[in-house]
């Protein structure tokens, strides 16, 4: 979805004479409504300001540069001990709802079965890329370098 709005009514919280908010394709939408939304759509926003533009994706997807960083990091699920490598899904480490970021150091990819687990059941991926911990359901962590034996 592209909406366009211009960029002082978006500051000022309100539109004047001759200033626009709308979806493009649909038609005018309330600025409010757009404010409200900015944070947790996945929007393309076209704000003009005259007669420069700026687009701005405010929403949690990927960048297409940061698909290819992932891509290049190695296509395989990122929990210790998982080897599934197709239909892998992009997650936020520690959460877009938390950060409001989408940071290449804070994605990783996950396979079907270990996204369910970690949306649903409370399982945590932490750590950088290549050093990452899972932290299932009852606490039990499970790294790449298990504890030697005693």
């Amino acid at each position: 979805m592209i909406i366009r709005v211009d960029g002082s009514a978006l500051v000022r919280g309100e539109l004047a004479d001759g200033e626009i908010c709308e979806i493009a394709g649909i038609g005018p939408v309330a600025l409010s409504a757009v404010r409200e939304q900015m944070l947790d759509a996945h929007i393309a926003y076209v704000i003009t300001n005259a007669t420069d533009v700026t687009v701005a994706h405010l929403g949690r997807q990927v960048t297409a540069k940061q698909r290819t960083a992932l891509h290049a990091r190695g296509y395989q699920c990122e929990v210790p001990g998982c080897t599934a490598d197709h239909l892998l899904e992009i997650d936020h480490v520690t959460g877009w709802a938390i950060t409001r970021t989408t940071r290449l150091d804070d994605l990783a990819w996950l396979c079907a079965a270990h996204h369910r687990d970690k949306t649903r059941r409370n399982h945590q991926l932490h750590g950088p890329p290549g050093q990452r911990i899972w932290t299932t359901e009852g606490g039990v962590e499970i790294s790449r370098d298990p504890p030697l034996a005693a």
